[in-house]
């Protein structure tokens, strides 16, 4: 996955697709999880791991909201009143329900663009349902990504 500042990105085995602005921001969040250095030191591919899954609660919190809203101002070309803006927005508005619709939305995006079933599940944010919360992320491998 090759992400652009243009609001598209790129998957590996072809063609590039595009989301709004705001959902590729929420993309890249997901992205950016999964390029943090692994809690598992013993592991050097992803295969069916999800320790970088977070739940939606973690997401919706004012330091993981500011640090999504830079990437949103990076779309932009800097434009720090476009991050204010939505900063503002997703502080009062953003709850669980805002971003389970935000996702669902993404993911059916990615599942038109690919075209490729044996694909799918490593692009699109997935949930993984564990006793006391469900955590989401994507599972495609963490070396396959680059932010631009």
């Amino acid at each position: 996955v090759t992400l652009k500042k243009v609001g598209t990105f790129s998957l590996i085995y072809r063609g590039t697709l595009q989301l709004p602005p705001a959902q590729l921001t929420i993309y890249t969040a997901f992205l950016r999880l999964k390029t943090r250095p692994c809690k598992l030191n013993t592991r050097d591919y992803c295969n069916e791991c999800s320790t970088c899954f977070v739940p939606l609660l973690a997401m919706i919190e004012q330091p993981f909201i500011e640090a999504m809203t830079d990437d949103y101002q990076l779309i932009y070309g800097g434009d720090l009143l476009k991050r204010e803006e939505l900063l503002d927005k997703w502080l009062i508005k953003l709850d669980n329900n805002n971003l389970r619709q935000q996702i669902s939305k993404i993911n059916k995006i990615i599942k038109e663009g690919l075209n490729d079933d044996t694909l799918q599940p490593f692009y699109v944010i997935t949930s993984n349902r564990k006793y006391g919360g469900t955590r989401y992320g994507v599972r495609v491998e963490k070396g396959k990504i680059a932010i631009e």
